[in-house]
């Protein structure tokens, strides 16, 4: 859980929103890329035109493709025409590569190999959200193929209404964005600041040839999205049931379930109800139980003035809180990767007014106390909801949050050792408390270290060093949280997939990326049931999506809010996990994860995995409202 705020411009906000619509950026890998001739730097781009950025982009985009996937290559999809199911999975970066190549195809004006190059990314894309990467390419293919205004809004109104509706209105904010010749002129202006490279010169081709000729006929783009939305809105659509059940007092009279939530801190006095207590401590300022640790009798807390039994809530200044609160809603939409919501943008423009580097820090700091202040609380009320029975141990674990413990840089070796260390000690609470399920938004990736290695790098630093250094890093941090959840077999983690929008696996995102039978990574869907455009997957190692967006939960202070993300999706999960072990105490933790998955919906085409659904599966153990 970090945010990095840099000041904002046409180029990133424009590229973050494309990205939010299909194709996240995969991690970049630990070892070289396959070495490709790159243009001398006396070349300037005025000498780089259309036909020469095309060859430069394909080759490096085929090379990539070969590297990644060998059955893939142009020629073999050419032959299939367009049957590609004896291909195998495309990768994000092996998606990356044939939008690649799509976008040079249609600035060639070959429109069938891009139409080919496209479908098959929305097949064989593993990650389901990378299969609409292409679909902003489909809308102009289909106005360069029309012969008339007429037959161009029909063509884009079917391309649109396709679309599934959670992706409809984005796609249309991104068309408006589109349908302004002077900020595309901006953001080529931008990219010609850059060293060309293959990724810009791509991007160049999108907003200085194919992006300017979907300009020009904004007012027939603009009559297909009103066609589109019309058609959506009279399509029928299937009424989904999110409620939590609540279990009675009759339900749970004489259980109890003891449960651990591992985040930045949540509020005792929120939870009272049912926090956790251990019986052999006191709080009286001594080691009671000879476990190292004073005065954890609800759980302890671990930063920066160590290890203790206090402090389990985290508590910005007051002058904090009163200046920043009322950006949380923002600072929250922006974690979950929704950058074009009012809330995002309200923040993008207070962040603007900050003139300098160190203005810029000081809000980013403030913005992640606001944050940690009110994660913790927020995501036990879901945990909590409607379960008299639970008693919920209480862990704020600073290192959570990267970017407050870590402030723009990575962690050192010492301070690794200290984590390591308070997992140790979580373990260790965990398992002679007897608790049978943990909730932890945790979520750790190699790509965000090497962001704050290259940000805080010398012009003399070596991108291959900065490269191992990251894959270093997360790679302890994997031992170690492996080493974690074997260590605890009788407990069931519940984490979040992250908000990345890619594949688990391929990212190597912890600790959802880890295969163990005892952990259980949540992806998050829409009201209507498809996967929200931020959530992260795996066929495998996400196996299940629950409601993450707009999810309403309270704050510490006792405000009802509505935030989004996988955290949340997470925190449903573990909510009816706890009282499927009220109801029934003799389930294993891979009795219990199977439980959930196999009682859920399948998630229609084109996404996959399947859906919570909690009254079903407290219903197979006897539930009764």
């Amino acid at each position: 859980m970090h945010l990095r705020l840099r000041p904002s411009s046409c180029l990133p906000v424009l590229l973050g929103l494309i990205a939010a619509l299909g194709c996240a950026k995969h991690k970049p890998k630990a070892e070289a890329p396959a070495p490709q001739k790159t243009p001398e730097k006396s070349d300037s781009w005025a000498n780089w035109e259309v036909p020469r950025l095309c060859n430069y982009v394909e080759k490096e985009a085929e090379s990539r493709l070969r590297r990644v996937h060998p059955e893939w290559t142009r020629e073999r999809l050419g032959a299939a025409q367009g049957d590609v199911s004896a291909l195998p999975e495309l990768s994000g970066e092996g998606v990356e590569a044939l939008i690649d190549l799509a976008v040079c195809s249609i600035a060639r004006g070959e429109l069938e190999r891009a139409q080919r190059e496209i479908d098959a990314v929305y097949r064989k894309a593993r990650h389901r959200n990378a299969a609409f990467a292409g679909h902003l390419l489909l809308v102009e293919i289909a106005r360069r193929r029309a012969t008339s205004g007429k037959e161009s809004v029909k063509a884009m109104s079917e391309v649109l209404a396709a679309l599934p509706p959670s992706r409809f209105e984005q796609f249309v904010l991104i068309l408006n964005s589109l349908g302004q010749p002077r900020q595309l002129r901006a953001v080529v202006a931008q990219l010609h600041q850059q060293p060309l490279s293959p990724q810009a010169a791509a991007r160049a081709l999108l907003f200085g040839t194919i992006f300017p000729e979907l300009a020009k006929q904004n007012a027939f783009v603009l009559r297909a999205s009103e066609d589109a939305r019309a058609k959506i809105a009279a399509a029928p659509r299937k009424e989904i049931e999110f409620a939590l059940p609540k279990l009675s007092a009759q339900a749970s009279k004489g259980k109890s379930l003891n449960i651990a939530l591992i985040d930045t801190g949540a509020s005792l006095k929120a939870i009272a109800a049912t926090a956790f207590e251990k019986g052999a401590e006191k709080i009286d300022g001594k080691d009671n139980d000879g476990n190292g640790i004073v005065d954890d009798r609800h759980g302890f807390a671990d930063d920066e003035q160590g290890v203790r039994g206090e402090a389990l809530f985290f508590q910005p200044s007051p002058e904090t809180l009163q200046s920043y609160r009322g950006y949380l809603q923002g600072l929250m939409d922006l974690r979950s990767g929704l950058p074009s919501t009012p809330a995002s943008r309200n923040l993008f423009e207070a962040l603007q007014k900050n003139r300098n580097e160190e203005e810029v820090r000081r809000f980013e700091s403030a913005l992640n106390d606001v944050g940690d202040w009110a994660h913790g609380t927020f995501s036990a009320s879901i945990v909590l909801e409607g379960n008299p029975a639970t008693r919920a141990a209480v862990f704020r674990i600073a290192w959570l949050s990267e970017s407050r413990t870590y402030p723009r840089r990575t962690p050192s070796d010492e301070e690794l050792a200290k984590e390591e260390k308070s997992l140790q000690l979580l373990q260790k609470f965990i398992v002679s408390q007897r608790i049978r399920l943990i909730y932890t938004p945790a979520f750790f990736s190699e790509a965000y270290l090497l962001d704050q290695l290259v940000q805080s790098a010398t012009p003399s630093s070596s991108w291959i060093a900065l490269q191992r250094r990251a894959a270093e890093i997360h790679g302890r941090r994997r031992e170690m949280w492996q080493r974690f959840v074997v260590g605890c077999p009788d407990t069931l983690f519940i984490v979040p997939a992250g908000n990345g929008n890619r594949d688990v696996v391929e990212s190597g995102d912890l600790p959802a990326s880890l295969d163990a039978p005892n952990l259980l990574a949540v992806g998050a869907v829409n009201s209507g049931g498809e996967w929200a455009v931020f959530t992260n997957s795996h066929p495998e190692r996400v196996p299940l999506f629950a409601l993450g967006l707009d999810v309403e939960g309270t704050l510490p202070d006792g405000e009802r809010a509505k935030f989004s993300g996988t955290s949340f999706a997470a925190a449903r999960v573990a909510n009816v996990a706890a009282k499927a072990l009220v109801l029934s105490p003799s389930l294993t933790p891979t009795h219990l994860r199977t439980l959930l998955i196999e009682q859920g919906e399948a998630i229609p085409s084109p996404f996959a995995a399947r859906r919570l659904r909690a009254r079903e599966t407290l219903s197979t153990l006897g539930y009764r409202p």
